[in-house]
C-alpha cells in the first residue's frame, strides 16, 4: 500500500484518514488528498511514505461526522482501498453516453 492509495480512498470515501508515524507524530490525508503532519514547521527529517511501511492501525473520521474516529488494521484499510479498484465497479457507475 501506498500514500497515494490512501489519498484516492479519502477522496472517493470524503474522509481522513491518520496515522501515527514512528517518530511519535500524526499523519493525516484529508479529503481532498493531501497528506499533511500537523505542528510541522520545518521540511521534515523523514519521507511519509517510507514510514507508511511500519504503520499497522489507522483512524478513518467520515468528513460528515468530524470527530467520529473509526481504528482500522492495515489489512482493513487495504480492503477498503481494494473495494475502490476500477475493474469492481459496478453498470451504475460509469456514464454510458
Amino acid at each position: 500500500m501506498k500514500l497515494a492509495d490512501i489519498r484516492r480512498l479519502a477522496i472517493k470515501k470524503q474522509v481522513c484518514v491518520r496515522f501515527e508515524l514512528p517518530n511519535g507524530m500524526e499523519a493525516l490525508v484529508d479529503g481532498h488528498g493531501t497528506a499533511q503532519v500537523p505542528g510541522l514547521k520545518e521540511i521534515p527529517g523523514f519521507n511519509i511514505e517510507e514510514n507508511l511501511k511500519s504503520v499497522r492501525v489507522f483512524h478513518v473520521e467520515k468528513n460528515s461526522e468530524p470527530g467520529v474516529r473509526q481504528g482500522v488494521s492495515l489489512e482493513d484499510l487495504e480492503k477498503m482501498i481494494s473495494s475502490l479498484n476500477p475493474g469492481a465497479a459496478t453498470s451504475t457507475d460509469h456514464d454510458e453516453s
